[in-house]
């Protein structure tokens, strides 16, 4: 119809009847221009969730706000970590459930235009394990309860290994490696070897 702009105009039109007279006629024609999206923004950068937690909210807030399109894709990188649902005409609201500990990235994207904003969700538990640490000959130096997730810490005193008549040991570490905890562990110390030196003096 050549319109470009949100409104309305009134026509008129010539009609001819069925007895060959002419009447004319008004209507009013209607036009809705279509709002592209320029942009998105979510209500949270960061969000915290509880192992167990299901249908957390996270909303995408769409510009301008009379936009056309107002449909939204969500995605989470880790699936395994962070589940993302919508209901049926509103996918501007996402529902998080948070099925195991650790840090994944939502994203919502706009359907016109592409556009795109992410959050940080990180998942923590209140579940706690057993953390041992042995000795290298298995004496147990400490136990300790950490939270799922977290990073075991020895905060005992510093291992030691008897020295021998041909060697000496010093603390190197621990095995295996430090890792997130998600069950009970054992950790066990290790050492470095070096022969032990002797000072010999002359009279």
């Amino acid at each position: 119809v050549g319109l470009k702009e949100t409104g309305s105009r009134r026509r008129s039109i010539k009609v001819k009847s069925l007895n060959d007279s002419w009447c004319s006629a008004e209507y009013i024609l209607y036009v809705n221009k279509k709002v592209a999206v320029t942009g998105i923004q979510l209500t949270k950068s960061e969000y915290t969730l509880l192992k167990g937690d299901v249908d957390k909210t996270l909303v995408a807030n769409l510009y301008p706000s009379d936009a056309s399109n107002k449909n939204v894709i969500w995605s989470s990188a880790d699936t395994t970590i962070v589940s993302v649902r919508t209901d049926e005409g509103h996918s501007d609201i996402a529902y998080l459930s948070a099925l195991r500990v650790g840090k994944t990235t939502v994203t919502a994207t706009t359907q016109d235009g592409d556009f795109s904003a992410s959050c940080l969700v990180t998942v923590t538990s209140n579940d706690f394990f057993t953390i041992t640490f042995l000795n290298e000959d298995g004496t147990v130096l400490q136990t300790v309860q950490v939270r799922e997730g977290e990073m075991p810490q020895y905060t005992g005193t510093t291992p030691i290994k008897a020295a021998t008549a041909e060697h000496i040991y010093t603390f190197a570490g621990w095995s295996p490696e430090f890792v997130p905890v998600l069950e009970n562990a054992t950790y066990t110390a290790t050492y470095t070897e070096s022969k032990r030196k002797y000072t010999i003096q002359f009279l």
